[in-house]
């Protein structure tokens, strides 16, 4: 069970077991983004993510449990197949399976094609019976008929797993509907393709689609919770997000979508959405390859200028009551810190955060070396070592870590 709560404008976060700080000083978010920068040069940052939270969350959602899934720029299939591969592996859909049926196939800007997804745990010979709904949104027709084609060989109608349902819909995502809108006739799977990028430029002629608003996308599936929508309209995620604000607090448990400085993007700042978001009960990550610092990048409450890069990204959101995020602030990111005991929080000085690093070199570096600058923090720098010791997690390099610190 999960309990979020506000101290002041400091948000806390109550698990059964652990109490996460949402908030960090502002030299600890520095380094933690300066460690964000030269994890670009080794991995690409987030232009592509390996999505290892997804995996996560179908290792911690109850199986037995119907589950909706939103893929809103679709393109290719391949994060469907992801959804799919995950919570319906029965019926083999899948970015190899793909390739192995489409010898040839684009694999895609990040290789999507070679990517093995597997369940992080077997689901029970009943689940096979729970429905898992997927709806895939794509407003290129090209794209769209390859995506039927598609749909036709993986979900026949002797299928192995019939609870499980692919709905595509040919349509525009924005922050207003209407009946018609223009959109770029581009070649199918091309991953450029959106209004802005095209909207001057008769190149590839026009097709003319329906357009949607977030809200009305849920209500036309009759959608009461979506357990991942994952947005990329390549510019208009921005607008989208905002219209449906007051939507997504109440009914999406986890929100991934696409940042760059393309289309809306280049009216809007990443932050203006971070901090949005925030205040609709989600903290968001960079998320990208894995690495040893982990494969999610805070950015709720510990903000840096450094991260309005307006470069190819992806970032993922998830609502603080949500059963992933104690998940997602620890281990698996590697940015936030379980702190066991409330008096943690009484002050700034106070506040841990990112002391689960994976080696010494970065313990010293994220945790001790910054706090050494200030006397006054010396405290929270022991306070944050012993909850790595009470963790019983990276046990020595906590210890000589803490050691170092003693007068």
């Amino acid at each position: 069970m999960l309990l979020a709560t506000f101290r002041g404008s400091k948000h806390v976060t109550r698990t059964d077991k652990l109490e996460i700080a949402e908030f960090c000083q502002q030299d600890h978010a520095e380094v933690l983004a300066q460690q964000y920068c030269d994890q670009v040069y080794r991995t690409g940052g987030s232009s592509c993510t390996d999505n290892s939270w997804l995996h996560t969350l179908q290792g911690i959602l109850d199986p037995m449990q119907p589950r909706n899934f939103i893929d809103i720029g679709c393109n290719k299939g391949y994060v469907s197949a992801s959804f799919f591969a995950l919570w319906a592996p029965e019926i083999g859909f899948s970015g190899p399976k793909i390739a192995e049926w489409k010898p040839g196939v684009d694999c895609g800007s990040c290789a999507d094609c070679k990517d093995e997804v597997t369940p992080a745990r077997p689901a029970p010979l009943e689940a096979k019976e729970v429905p898992v709904h997927v709806v895939c949104v794509e407003p290129n027709l090209a794209s769209f008929g390859k995506l039927i084609e598609m749909r036709e060989h993986f979900f026949p109608a002797n299928s192995t797993r019939p609870s499980a349902q692919w709905s595509l819909l040919n349509a525009a995502i924005s922050n207003s509907s209407a009946r018609s809108v223009a959109f770029p006739g581009c070649p199918g799977g091309n991953e450029l393709c959106g209004f802005e990028q095209h909207k001057d430029s008769n190149q590839f002629g026009v097709d003319v689609v329906p357009q949607f608003r977030l809200i009305e996308l849920l209500d036309a599936y009759g959608f009461a919770e979506v357990d991942v929508l994952k947005i990329d309209t390549e510019g208009y995620d921005a607008p989208a997000i905002i219209d449906g604000l007051p939507m997504l607090a109440k009914r999406v448990g986890v929100l991934a979508f696409e940042y760059h400085g393309k289309g809306a993007w280049a009216h809007h700042t990443l932050e203006e959405i971070v901090q949005l978001l925030d205040g609709a009960g989600f903290t968001c990550y960079y998320s990208g390859k894995k690495s040893p610092e982990g494969s999610l990048v805070r950015l709720t409450g510990c903000w840096s200028a450094k991260y309005e890069v307006k470069a190819w990204s992806n970032v993922m959101c998830v609502k603080r009551d949500h059963e992933l995020y104690p998940h997602a602030s620890w281990p698996l990111s590697g940015t936030t810190t379980p702190c066991t005991s409330s008096s943690t929080l009484e002050s700034p000085d106070a506040s841990c955060v990112n002391s689960t690093p994976h080696n010494l070199r970065s313990i010293w570096r994220v945790n001790v070396k910054p706090l050494l600058r200030s006397p006054q923090s010396m405290h929270a720098a022991r306070k944050c070592l012993l909850h790595a010791l009470q963790g019983r997690r990276h046990f020595w390099a906590a210890a000589l870590c803490f050691l170092a610190l003693q007068p």
